[in-house]
């Protein structure tokens, strides 16, 4: 999945762009709006990522030019929460927007509910690191590599990655796998050890000691 980034502040884009990449994402910067339309047009993005405020060409004139040709998921990137502003935005035809600072977990999620919305990523979704579960293909990758999950491991990996952060028990998690109810925790346990063998380190799947598992981000 092809991001474009345009941002003129470096130490906002160089953050994001390690974050997303992190993520899975291919992610290409331009710090300003002639680049950024240069860009555009050559490589034909899943998504923009597109601040308002920049010296020369705003982000606002790139939205009306993109809008020209392309229905791309658009998040804009806002220095202040200037309701004039975001409602030119959105009737230029942006799909969301962001007001900086921003945590960066927000801007992944916001991202992958424009892609989602737009059926660029129905199927798709993004750990850590370069992780790439495939729903449909019911196929894990790590940098294009395949990680042979069974189907329960998947599935537990599904689970957590869906959700980033959030603590699953072990009975929430249990609900997925098909083992007998006296085999339950250690199933999962087992499971969830395999995953991480795969997957490598750093692996993100945290033990919440007492509880479960949460996928770390």
């Amino acid at each position: 999945m092809q991001i474009l980034l345009i941002e003129d502040q470096g130490e906002i884009s160089q953050a994001l762009q390690g974050f997303l990449m992190q993520h899975g994402f291919v992610v290409q910067v331009a710090d300003n709006g002639l680049e950024g339309l240069r860009l555009f047009h050559q490589q034909q993005p899943d998504a923009l990522l597109l601040d308002i405020m920049m010296p020369g060409i705003t982000g606002l004139e790139v939205l009306r030019e993109v809008r020209d040709t392309s229905q791309v998921p658009v998040l804009i990137l806002t220095a202040r929460a200037d309701e004039r502003e975001i409602l030119e935005g959105f009737s230029l035809g942006a799909d969301d927007y962001i007001t900086k600072p921003f945590r960066m977990l927000e801007v992944l999620a916001r991202l992958q509910a424009v892609l989602r919305r737009s059926g660029k990523q129905k199927s798709v979704l993004h750990g850590a690191d370069g992780l790439i579960l495939d729903l449909e293909a019911r196929e894990a990758k790590l940098h294009n590599k395949s990680l042979e999950l069974t189907v329960a491991e998947f599935e537990l990996l599904q689970k957590l990655v869906q959700n980033p952060n959030r603590v699953y028990t072990r009975s929430e998690l249990i609900e997925i796998t098909s083992a007998e109810r006296e085999t339950l925790e250690r199933t999962v346990d087992t499971h969830i050890k395999n995953v991480r063998k795969k997957i490598g380190t750093p692996h993100h799947v945290e033990t919440v000691y007492g509880i479960g598992y949460r996928y770390e981000l």
